[in-house]
């Protein structure tokens, strides 16, 4: 997969992860039949196992040392963040907070690499 590719993927996994995070609540509360969507823990598990490699092959393409360095530390940070919310059932109260966080830091760090590229 070419750079560009890569960086619109996770780009786009961090999108429908922070849409799914903010946006249903609001459509739970509007039109019911939302509510179906809104605990699909295995939604999140699935993004997350999109984005996390797509982060480690875009740091991998990575030839300038300082995007590379910018890049894997914010990468890193938002991944981990992503994972946390995921993957820890004790943090559960805060999933939504960690997920929006790291969706944020992860494709901030994919729109940062594909500018610098």
């Amino acid at each position: 997969m070419n750079s560009t590719r890569l960086d619109i993927v996770a780009i786009t996994s961090s999108s429908v992860c922070l849409f799914h995070c903010l946006a249903l609540p609001v459509l739970t509360s509007v039109i019911p039949m939302f509510s179906a969507f809104s605990d699909t823990e295995w939604l999140h598990k699935a993004l997350v196992l999109i984005a996390a490699p797509s982060a480690f092959f875009a740091f991998l393409q990575t030839h300038k040392a300082e995007t590379r360095k910018i890049f894997g530390v914010f990468a890193l940070l938002g991944t981990l963040s992503l994972i946390v919310a995921a993957f820890i059932p004790a943090l559960h109260e805060s999933e939504v907070l960690l997920t929006t966080l790291g969706a944020i830091t992860l494709a901030g760090a994919h729109l940062f690499r594909w500018q610098n590229h």
